[in-house]
């Protein structure tokens, strides 16, 4: 069945002999909305993070990877790691719905490392090379006292 209504059935046997069944009331709940938007980008910078966030109103789990996250069941989630992240929410009947997948990248900084090419004491007029680490892409941005 699949309309909402009040269901009865009479039965026969081959004798004639019939029965009404007690009606059975079928209802049917909605379908909870399912989505999940993000604060912002989804590929970011280690050290940073995006919220994940779902309609109000309802219970949740978010997965990662097909994996339940053990106590993330608030409407939103910070995520500071890579992987591919879903939530499924509630309603109060019972009925489920799962969100489709956001994929999150977290980039790696580059290396950050001064390397001189002498000692760091010197006298008034020397000098010394500071060197940074080296990288596809690299800029740089030098600073004195931060």
């Amino acid at each position: 069945m699949t309309d909402t209504g009040s269901y009865t059935v009479r039965v026969s046997n081959s004798y004639g002999c019939t029965k009404l069944s007690n009606p059975v009331a079928l209802s049917f709940a909605a379908i909870p909305p399912s989505w999940v938007n993000a604060n912002g980008p989804l590929t970011f910078c280690a050290g940073n993070s995006v919220t994940l966030k779902t309609a109000a109103g309802y219970t949740y789990q978010w997965y990662k990877y097909g994996n339940p996250i053990v106590g993330e069941t608030a409407r939103s989630l910070i995520v500071n790691s890579s992987g591919n992240y879903k939530v499924v929410v509630t309603n109060a009947s019972g009925c489920t719905k799962k969100s489709g997948n956001q994929i999150v990248n977290v980039l790696n900084n580059p290396s950050a490392i001064i390397t001189p090419s002498g000692p760091t004491s010197i006298c008034v007029g020397d000098s010394v090379k500071l060197n940074a680490s080296t990288g596809s892409g690299y800029t740089y941005l030098w600073k004195r006292y931060g």
